[in-house]
């Protein structure tokens, strides 16, 4: 008997227009479609949220990012190159006073004294070249941070892992992206049919453990996005299966519906 899971706030009817995108298949396959729409939800809800976890995220990992096989983002890209910049810029700048330092470095008492004077006026008159240097090595430590912090971190990670840690950073910041989804949805409200998208075979999944976890995470997803269209189809479930996990079900997750399909 089929079953399906669904969000609340998703109504689907006759009007509804059902779009197939395969089986379940493997616990990869379901993570890798949880991320892609992670990512492109978050993209339409804030561009400026979705760019910000887009770019801390970004991995070499072929696994964690798919679309890698079309080449890297040129936004993400481009952000990284400018952070390159600047530390070469910092680098280049430490080297100069160094150099100049070194070639100008007093051999007498009245010599440093006249060299310390010198100093504190070059310093003065070159304000703007120490600005550049401190914004250059704020940048510098901030990138460095993120990529050895977060990155290189997430790089080791499995992809179920990756996708989960990803998940745990949207929830932080689930009231901005429910807020600018209200928004939204306020100024481009239409009549337009539902669509909601299938995947079946979610039986497949195998046993109890994986099926409560993969059904939590789309019980959180559901919980961010009030819009969130994905369909899981159960093709082959006993009315004594679906008697067991319904309660579970209700009493566990409170975002989403288990519904027969009629």
């Amino acid at each position: 008997m089929p079953f399906l899971i669904k969000s609340k706030k998703l109504v689907i009817n006759q009007n509804s227009i059902r779009r197939q995108i395969g089986n379940y298949y493997s616990e990869d396959r379901y993570y890798t479609l949880l991320n892609k729409y992670m990512d492109s939800n978050l993209s339409k809800k804030s561009k400026t949220l979705g760019f910000i976890i887009k770019y801390l995220f970004k991995s070499s990992n072929f696994k964690h990012d798919p679309e890698i096989a079309n080449g890297k983002s040129k936004d993400v890209l481009l952000l990284d190159l400018f952070c390159y910049l600047c530390m070469i810029g910092f680098i280049a700048m430490i080297i100069a006073v160094v150099g100049l330092s070194l070639s100008s470095m007093p051999t007498t008492i009245s010599g440093i004294a006249a060299f310390g004077k010198g100093f504190i006026e070059s310093i003065s008159s070159n304000i703007v070249m120490l600005v550049f240097a401190v914004f250059f090595l704020i940048v510098t430590i901030m990138w460095l941070v993120m990529f050895f912090r977060i990155r290189k971190k997430n790089k080791k990670l499995s992809l179920k892992d990756y996708v989960l840690k990803k998940l745990e950073t949207a929830l932080k910041f689930r009231f901005l992206i429910k807020t600018s989804s209200k928004a939204k949805n306020t100024i481009s409200k239409n009549n337009k049919p539902v669509e909601f998208y299938c995947i079946s075979k979610f039986e497949s999944q195998g046993a109890a453990a994986n099926r409560w976890l993969n059904i939590q995470v789309i019980n959180l997803l559901a919980s961010i996005f009030d819009d969130f269209d994905l369909v899981f189809i159960f093709d082959d479930l006993s009315d004594d299966e679906f008697n067991e996990l319904n309660p579970i079900i209700k009493f566990d997750f409170k975002k989403i519906d288990f519904v027969k399909i009629t």
